[in-house]
């Protein structure tokens, strides 16, 4: 079995992933490297099209379809369920990914090789934006301040309220904050949450009892893996020497914002019972 899974989950947008894996197939060490996709909400169409990249990739693709949508998480959670992390042979490191991170650094499965999956249990790498040049990592550096739980209470208030927050919380970051977090984003640190667009997880993560939580659907990866990382006593580590590049909101454009709001909503209030955050 190869070292590394690389686990991808598509809906209706084969030409992303179709990038995602061209872009891997064009790194080093590849031949480490196998991948699986998770095809949401199946159809006949969608599976050919996925098929003729499996069949031109270089890196082994499986393809493992499922009938419902299961979204970001869920569909993560079953490519998960292919391993048995006991099982020696198990891959030394598992990234999860949305279909629109292109893995343009040539070396990165390289460094990743060289790292010591039982030092690092789970890495959020330098992931920066194709349309801003942003970096995104490291998404929270610490739990949730009193600040930002006023943010959240008053986002998730109301539509109305959400935009407005939305908007002053956009203007600060760029006008107040964005320089110390320029400084902050080039050096490895501990943190308490990676950005959910990719995140790298060692095997040690799961025999120590990690797992993926899907009792959510829209934007609940950061804070699960945080708070699950933090209940069995393990570390998340920001390292900026590994880069991959994301063509952000591609994979969620069938969704309006008001739905994608109401279902968000959903996970706040699923993420405050489930982990007892005082938010």
């Amino acid at each position: 079995m190869k070292k590394i899974s690389v686990i991808i989950v598509n809906y209706k947008n084969h030409v992303e992933t179709i990038n995602c894996i061209n872009s891997i197939n064009t790194c080093m060490h590849n031949d480490q490297v196998e991948i699986i996709v998770v095809n949401n909400e199946s159809t006949t169409q969608s599976l050919a099209d996925l098929a003729q990249i499996k069949n031109e990739s270089r890196v082994p693709v499986k393809i493992i379809p499922s009938v419902k949508n299961l979204y970001y998480w869920g569909g993560a959670a079953l490519g998960i369920s292919q391993y048995s992390f006991t099982d020696p042979d198990s891959p030394k490191w598992i990234i999860i990914a949305n279909n629109d991170i292109l893995f343009q650094q040539t070396d990165f499965f390289s460094i990743l090789l060289s790292m010591d999956a039982g030092e690092y249990e789970v890495v959020a790498p330098k992931i920066t934006l194709k349309q801003t040049g942003e970096n995104q990592n490291p998404h929270l550096i610490h739990p949730h301040s009193i600040a930002q739980k006023i943010y959240y209470k008053l986002y998730y208030f109301h539509p109305v309220t959400a935009k407005v927050v939305h908007g002053l919380g956009r203007f600060i970051r760029k006008n107040i904050v964005a320089e110390k977090d320029q400084y902050i984003s080039a050096k490895e640190m501990k943190i308490y949450a990676p950005h959910g667009a990719c995140i790298i997880f060692s095997k040690e993560y799961f025999l120590q009892g990690g797992y993926i939580d899907n009792g959510f659907t829209f934007y609940g990866e950061e804070i699960s893996v945080a708070e699950i990382s933090r209940e069995i006593g393990l570390s998340i580590t920001y390292i900026p020497v590994l880069e991959v590049l994301h063509n952000e909101h591609s994979s969620t454009r069938y969704s309006n914002w008001l739905t994608s709001y109401n279902r968000s909503k959903k996970t706040y209030r699923y993420l405050r019972k489930k982990y007892a955050l005082k938010t």
